[in-house]
């Protein structure tokens, strides 16, 4: 049975291998939960701020795609 992560404000991720469009660390920076969608998390490039990415929280959590490298200082979580 797989284990179910959850995703948090605060968290850093980086690329898994193979997977183009993540070059470097990437902070969530917030949660979008609305009615009748899956939530999505908006993805802040920590090299270069200006590079926002929104991305289904499930994608996050099954952790094929991006993995968990730690959380924020900043972040209070």
């Amino acid at each position: 049975m797989r284990q179910i992560f959850r995703v948090r404000e605060g968290q850093r991720y980086a690329k898994i291998h193979g997977r183009p469009g993540f070059k470097s660390g990437w902070e969530v920076r917030s949660i979008v939960a609305e009615i009748k969608s899956l939530p999505h998390a908006h993805l802040v490039n920590l090299d270069d701020p200006q590079d926002i990415r929104t991305i289904s929280c499930n994608t996050i959590a099954d952790r094929q795609y991006i993995k968990l490298i730690g959380q924020s200082q900043q972040s209070g979580v």
